[in-house]
């Protein structure tokens, strides 16, 4: 059975206290790619995309959505994917060798030739910054020795992440059919993306000169606007094709404040990715909802000495609010607790919540040490050994004696302070 313990007063009911499970271009007018007026964000975003999806990225909460799991195809997008298991799995500093029919992959490309010698790196940044589809073949090709290996490789790293309405066929998401994701998916992936260091420096980058190549294009150069001229932007990913559409994972940063955005399907990504940021810089507000430290909340540990242990968030936890509103308190979620347990031994977690769904969470530790305590048949040996100070001392030391292996009834726990005194 499964149950969260809420913030406002409890009683523990059974032996199991709770047990959580983690289940969540054309050229541009730069003026016009300014950060919004105050106020400009007040309303939902209007986009021209099918699909679209803005997302805090540190927790995963969607502050707007628009049939963002509706499978679309999804254009070169699909190369997020490609570099995550190219960060993953290779070796950055391999020289890759070009195959033959390397040169008749479609644009857009790096117009590769056969026996050319590039390093993994080099097309790791290519791929992402070029969208050359030549290169995310070479990267597919290198990873996992063939075309067919690597989308596997890639189909069951997105089944490992929660994507479950997208499935690759290729890796650099040229037409193909069965290719799909949705913009929640999409969103996810590049949520664990962002987590890699040097894929952060890599979708941010927006010129980089190839030092192995010796003939071609050999500087290769972003042209999403988004990330061109929006204020804060530091990524993601373009994508076009006819099917698809204009396609655009774009991330931005301001104050700290990481969002990320997706739209699929539209006639102007870039435009779309710029109103849904605004919309989220302009309207919410990223709120702390337990201070890393504090106490949250008091359990029963049976058969522990003492008999109670107090819960520590470990970091602080954040939630997206409208500016002006209150943030929902998170609640607190544990399993069984059997003694002995190390003081800042994790013990559950302290879960977020919007619109009532959970959707971030940080770790809670154990405030002191819990001992295993002492039973009646120890405690009568007490009796006969010492007497009756010894047997006063056994009670006040650990609560009085018990059966062995017997669970103490559990007893009300105060809740911990309301989410608004931890901002």
């Amino acid at each position: 059975m499964l149950f969260f313990l809420g913030r406002t007063k409890w009683r523990c009911r059974s032996l199991a206290i709770a047990v959580f499970v983690a289940a969540s271009v054309a050229s541009v007018n730069t003026s016009a790619w300014g950060a919004g007026s105050p106020g400009a964000g007040d309303r939902p975003p209007a986009v021209k995309g099918q699909s679209a999806l803005l997302m805090d990225a540190e927790t995963g909460q969607a502050l707007w959505s628009l049939n963002a799991n509706v499978r679309r195809p999804m254009a070169s997008t699909t190369k997020v994917m490609t570099v995550v298991l190219a960060l993953e799995r290779g070796n950055l500093d391999d020289v890759v060798t070009a195959p033959k029919g390397i040169d008749q992959i479609p644009p857009s490309s790096l117009y590769i030739k056969p026996g050319e010698k590039l390093t993994l790196r080099e097309l790791v940044y290519a791929a992402i910054i070029r969208s050359a589809n030549d290169a995310a073949a070479l990267i597919g090709r290198h990873v996992a020795g063939s075309t067919p290996e690597f989308v596997k490789m890639m189909n069951e790293r997105a089944a490992e992440l929660g994507m479950k309405d997208t499935q690759f066929k290729n890796a650099n998401g040229l037409n193909a059919q069965g290719h799909y994701s949705t913009a929640h998916d999409l969103a996810i992936l590049t949520r664990h993306a962002l987590t890699i260091p040097l894929f952060n420096e890599v979708c941010a980058t927006r010129v980089m000169t190839l030092e192995s190549r010796k003939t071609g294009d050999r500087v290769v150069k972003s042209r999403a606007p988004f990330l061109l001229h929006y204020p804060g932007a530091d990524g993601v990913k373009s994508g076009y094709t006819r099917q698809a559409g204009y396609c655009y994972i774009g991330s931005a940063t301001s104050g700290g404040w990481r969002l990320v955005s997706v739209v699929l399907k539209s006639s102007d990504a870039g435009a779309d990715s710029k109103a849904m940021m605004d919309y989220g810089f302009g309207q919410f507000e990223r709120r702390v909802v337990a201070r890393a430290g504090t106490r949250q909340a008091e359990v029963e540990v049976p058969g522990g000495r003492p008999g109670r242990l107090g819960l520590i968030v470990r970091d602080d936890l954040h939630v997206c609010v409208k500016k002006g509103a209150e943030p929902e308190s998170p609640e607190v979620a544990v399993g069984e607790l059997q003694p002995p347990i190390a003081k800042g031994a994790e013990v559950g977690k302290l879960v977020a919540k919007a619109g009532g769904r959970p959707f971030g969470q940080a770790s809670l530790v154990a405030e002191e040490e819990v001992k295993k305590g002492v039973c009646e048949p120890l405690a009568a040996l007490l009796v006969i050994a010492g007497g009756p100070p010894a047997f006063q001392a056994f009670r006040l030391l650990t609560g009085g004696p018990r059966p062995c292996g017997a669970k103490r009834r559990p007893a009300a726990v105060p809740a911990a302070r309301r989410a608004s005194q931890a901002r």
